[in-house]
């Protein structure tokens, strides 16, 4: 679904909420915080992992995306300890 699409979808609090909108927030928000597809699965009842991948699959970060993201919190972090001990990093 493209975002325009997700743009359109009523939103909980809109009057016209169904369950079906309901569920496919709840799947959204697991999985935008890390839960598996095993998880994912388990929460919505589906038979199989390929159901619940071919619903919701393109919601998943790709490896790229994966790897940029470990990549920026662990600087992140680096940065918070380095001005903890008053480390000055020239950049």
């Amino acid at each position: 679904m493209s975002p325009q699409a997700l743009d359109r979808q009523p939103t909980i609090r809109h009057s016209r909420a169904r369950p079906k909108t309901s569920r496919h927030f709840y799947s959204s928000l697991q999985i935008r915080h890390g839960a598996s597809v095993k998880t994912v699965q388990a929460r919505l009842g589906h038979k199989s992992a390929t159901e619940t991948l071919d619903t919701y699959g393109h919601l998943w970060p790709d490896a790229d995306e994966q790897t940029r993201n470990i990549l920026n919190e662990s600087l992140i972090g680096l940065r918070k300890a380095d001005s903890k001990l008053g480390v000055q990093i020239k950049t």
